[in-house]
């Protein structure tokens, strides 16, 4: 018999770029464990409002009970204070919820994306214990490395800043690139646009379901 362990990783892939004025955060929609598919239409993307959108990979059952502690923390912040969390608050209470559990963690990889005070496009990337920092593009989940290498060939190299629909179909392509050589992400992609003083808006595109 193996040992025993708490955790089950459910799969899937999950991306976020920021531009100067704008984030794209996209995930694809796969829920399986070792080699069997328990769903082919779970939202790894949790909108908060229309400038802050977080990505979660990991054990969905911890990433649920993530985003419940999270919803009950933020509707507390909007009584108290009349008015939405912003990004820099939330990128505090993430990393102050994850590292609470740090003696025994939510399995779960996050990506936080969205527009700072100044109009900024941002992403934070967390690990299981609430570290993060600041990045203009971040992966998580079982493609990650995928990923990474495709996001990192496109954008070290590019001399001027990236538009808003070269982000999109960079986020695009590199989740069908990851769909073609990882088994645990795949049958559908979302994303969620993000645009200073804008509505957020949400995409879905098809990816491989074999």
């Amino acid at each position: 018999m193996g040992e025993f362990s708490p955790y089950v990783d459910n799969g899937g892939t999950t991306l976020a770029i920021a531009g100067p004025d704008f984030v794209v955060i996209a995930g694809d929609t796969r829920l399986s464990t070792g080699y069997s598919i328990l769903s082919r239409d779970v939202s790894k993307l949790f909108k908060y409002s229309d400038s802050i959108v977080m990505a979660s990979s990991g054990m969905q059952a911890d990433i649920a009970e993530l985003r419940k502690q999270l919803l009950f923390t933020i509707e507390e912040y909007r009584v108290d204070n009349e008015r939405d969390i912003e990004l820099d608050a939330f990128y505090r209470l993430l990393a102050t919820v994850l590292y609470g559990k740090r003696f025994f963690p939510y399995y779960s990889f996050n990506i936080l994306a969205g527009i700072s005070k100044e109009g900024k496009g941002v992403v934070y990337s967390y690990d299981a214990i609430g570290s993060a920092d600041a990045r203009t593009y971040g992966a998580a989940g079982s493609g990650q490395e995928l990923v990474i290498s495709i996001l990192d060939a496109a954008l070290k190299r590019k001399p001027d800043p990236l538009s808003i629909d070269e982000a999109i179909e960079l986020g695009k392509s590199a989740l069908k690139q990851a769909t073609e050589r990882e088994i645990h992400t795949g049958d559908s992609g979302e994303m969620y646009i993000i645009r200073a003083g804008r509505p957020a808006e949400y995409i879905t595109f098809k990816l491989r379901k074999d």
